[in-house]
């Protein structure tokens, strides 16, 4: 003979959290911490941003110069070292070391910046020092019309 099934006498009533509890609570602070790390490393966002933007613009420069041969390539490398330090100091890059490495084949081509990067945190009052390498690549084969 089976066993009946329970009957309840009254509906269960569950004890409702209030609208600020430890949850809300850490869930406002995590994502108070999330808005000051965004806010603080905005300026090397945007200034990654920059020189990549340098380095797509002086792109076109380099894939014509990599399709004329090797010596013509190492002679326009020369020249657009020099215009992208330019550009990228104008850009806010304080790096003395910045370095940019050039790197082309018949396949592919690109150009990457290498550089670092302070981001100050107010409150903290702490300095860390980011290393950033926004790069820039495309195809270098000839296109045949």
């Amino acid at each position: 003979m089976p066993i009946p099934h329970p009957q309840r006498k009254q509906p269960t009533v569950y004890k409702k959290p209030g609208r600020i509890n430890a949850v809300s609570v850490m869930m406002l602070l995590f994502l108070a911490a999330a808005v000051y790390v965004v806010y603080c490393t905005w300026p090397l966002v945007a200034l990654r941003l920059r020189v990549k933007g340098d380095l797509e613009d002086v792109m076109n420069t380099y894939w014509r110069a990599n399709l004329r041969g090797e010596e013509n390539a190492r002679a326009a490398v020369i020249q657009m070292r020099k215009e992208l330090t330019a550009k990228v100091a104008a850009d806010g890059v304080k790096d003395k070391k910045v370095d940019f490495v050039f790197t082309g084949n018949k396949q592919r081509i690109s150009i990457e910046a290498r550089f670092a990067a302070p981001a100050f945190f107010p409150g903290l009052n702490k300095t860390y020092v980011f290393h950033l390498a926004p790069r820039a690549e495309t195809d270098a084969a000839r296109v045949d019309w």
